[in-house]
Parts: C-alpha cells; sequence; structure tokens
C-alpha cells in the first residue's frame, strides 16, 4: 500500500519557504521605503538651505545682510551661515563684524566667525559696489531645546545704514540614528 506520508511534508515544506518567502520581501520592501524615505527628506531639506543660501547671494541689496536669517539645528551639532556686507558708498570702507549669542550669557549657543574662530571676524576694506561674505559658524553645546540666535553688528558701517541684524537658531531634538 503506498504512503501518502511524503507528499503531504513536501507540500507544507513548500508552504513554509512560500510564506518564508513573501514574510522576507515585505521586510525587504519596507526597509528600502523607509530608506529611500529619509533619503528624500534629507535631499528636500539639502536643496531647501542650498536654496536659501543662494537666495541672499544673488544680489544682495542692503548693507547686511545674513543669509539664511533663520536654521535649524540638532542637540550638539552645528552649522555654517554667510554675513554679506555690501558696500553702497562712493568709497572703500574698512568694516570688522562682532557676534553675540542671544539671549545674553545663553551658555549653550556659541556663535563664531570662521575666519578668527571668536566671535570678532578679521577686518576687511571692502570696494565701492562691492561686498564681502564672512562665514558664521552656530554651534549647540548639548544645550536643550529652545529657540536661540546670534547677533551680529558692524563695526565701520556708513551713517544712517542699519548695520545690525541677526540669525535665528532653533535647536531641535537629535535624531536617532535609525528612526
Amino acid at each position: 500500500m503506498l504512503s501518502k506520508r511524503g507528499a503531504i511534508e513536501l507540500s507544507m515544506s513548500t508552504i513554509i519557504v512560500v510564506v518564508l518567502g513573501v514574510v522576507l520581501l515585505i521586510l525587504g520592501l519596507v526597509f528600502v521605503r523607509g530608506m529611500f524615505g529619509g533619503l528624500m527628506d534629507v535631499s528636500d531639506t539639502t536643496m531647501d538651505k542650498a536654496k536659501s543660501m543662494l537666495g541672499g547671494l544673488e544680489n544682495p541689496s542692503k548693507f547686511l545682510t545674513i543669509s539664511p536669517n533663520k536654521i535649524s539645528i540638532e542637540q550638539g551639532s552645528d552649522d555654517a551661515i554667510s554675513v554679506i556686507i555690501l558696500n553702497q558708498e562712493t568709497t572703500d570702507i574698512p568694516i570688522k563684524a562682532i557676534t553675540s549669542q542671544i539671549p545674553v550669557g545663553d551658555k549653550y549657543t556659541q556663535c563664531l566667525f570662521w575666519d578668527t574662530g571668536t566671535q570678532t571676524s578679521e577686518s576687511y576694506t571692502i570696494a565701492s559696489g562691492k561686498y564681502a561674505s564672512i562665514p558664521l559658524l552656530v554651534a549647540d553645546k548639548e544645550g536643550p531645546i529652545r529657540a536661540t540666535g546670534c547677533k551680529v553688528e558692524i563695526q565701520g558701517a556708513p551713517i544712517g545704514v542699519d548695520s545690525k541684524d541677526t540669525v535665528m537658531v532653533k535647536v531641535e531634538a537629535s535624531k536617532a540614528l535609525f528612526e
């Protein structure tokens, strides 16, 4: 008499392999979707930041422009912005930029000019009709989530021009590596 037991075991093995294959396929698709979703977020953020930075450089129209004038950084990280000074006078002007934290005494925010590594930039002489761009580093020293900022003031500005501006900084929670 023939036993049908082997045919049932083969059928069960096939079913188990198919179920495991489908589960692994679904897990793989979820993983790939998560990776592409993360890449799209990074890409969108980077493109928005590049557009805002280039927007300030296209055609500065006032004496002092900070580009971008609003940024978001994660706790413990930093970001660079541009301080752009445009000379609309008929003569060359010597300037120096000074920055400070807002609010005053914020021990977790650090605003430093890239050229000196301090809160005071080097001295620059800007020719008539030209501009200078000074990178400003905004860093968080593992502080709490908060709204803060950096005030920039230009020494040597012509009389009657606005020589002060502020970059607003939003410090956000650090994101986990695998979210």
